[in-house]
């Protein structure tokens, strides 16, 4: 392998590959007027022969990175995910868990299982075929349907999906409707909702006050809440008594409620980690930071 020094002297042309390979014309005389061509070619020709004998590609992170890159360009995309086995056109979707998620990938064809950087955190992202069932559990959020070309859209659909989540539950951004628009003035805006810091504060010392207001946001009566949570009913009545003056409106009317499950959104929108979540009994399971 020649040093530095001598490669800076030499013509040469990068592969456009992830692992950064490169190929150089080594002289003894002065560089020749063939030389362009010859790396051209060269480079062409160990690429081809890198996309039909390396099936997978090691690096995924690397990979997906690359693929979500929306700078890119599409040629170095598309030679990426044809040694993932798609081709141009391939459906696919993006699935983002927790990082710290022990969920199994789902079944079917998934290209790539990595975990990636975001602003909120580290995040476990699985590029699944369109063929595949979906039949994820636990924490995640599900993007569109998408070609490779539109990897990053999918990516950015399924991070909101995952920040929407409650513990436990499966989102996919299709179903999020008109609620897609919350996530952009939310991110927009300097400041949190006082509506979203009420919510913070009202369950901050109390995990049965959040399952109460969740339970609430889905149900329509006191009862049918604590049917849900396995509490007598008298017990959920005084939680709500209780949290209706912290936050300082009844969630027992459609207007209340109404409220209630955008102040809730908000506030799971202000989380700003994915490695620590809270699992639906109310307990948090802390993934290691350097796992991000």
């Amino acid at each position: 392998m020649p040093s530095a020094e001598e490669l800076a002297l030499w013509t040469r042309r990068p592969l456009g590959d992830l692992d950064g390979g490169v190929v150089w014309v080594e002289r003894n005389t002065e560089t020749s007027i063939n030389d362009e061509t010859v790396l051209d070619r060269l480079a062409s020709s160990i690429q081809i022969t890198i996309d039909r004998t390396m099936g997978t590609v090691p690096d995924h992170a690397g990979a997906l990175e690359a693929l979500l890159d929306r700078e890119a360009a599409l040629g170095t995309k598309l030679a990426i995910a044809r040694r993932l086995g798609l081709e141009a056109g391939s459906k696919i979707y993006l699935i983002v868990m927790p990082v710290i998620s022990t969920d199994p990938a789902p079944i079917g064809v998934t290209h790539i299982d990595a975990v990636v950087g975001t602003r909120f955190g580290g995040v476990r992202a699985i590029v699944a075929g369109a063929d595949c069932p979906q039949p994820v559990t636990g924490t995640c959020g599900i993007g569109e349907t998408v070609t490779v070309e539109r990897l990053a859209d999918s990516f950015d659909q399924a991070l909101v999906a995952l920040r929407l989540s409650r513990a436990g539950e499966t989102v996919t951004y299709r179903d999020l409707g008109a609620l897609s628009l919350l996530v952009r003035a939310h991110d927009a805006s300097p400041v949190p909702h006082p509506d979203a810091i009420a919510i913070g504060t009202a369950t901050a010392s109390s995990n049965i006050a959040r399952r109460v207001l969740e339970a609430m946001e889905l149900n329509t009566t006191v009862r049918a809440a604590a049917h849900e949570l396995g509490l007598h009913h008298s017990t959920v009545q005084a939680h709500c008594d209780r949290l209706e003056k912290e936050l300082g409106y009844s969630f027992r009317t459609a207007q209340g409620r109404t409220r209630l499950a955008l102040a809730l959104a908000l506030h799971r929108l202000g989380r700003d980690v994915f490695d620590v979540e809270t699992s639906p009994d109310g307990r948090e399971r802390r993934g290691r930071s350097d796992d991000v």
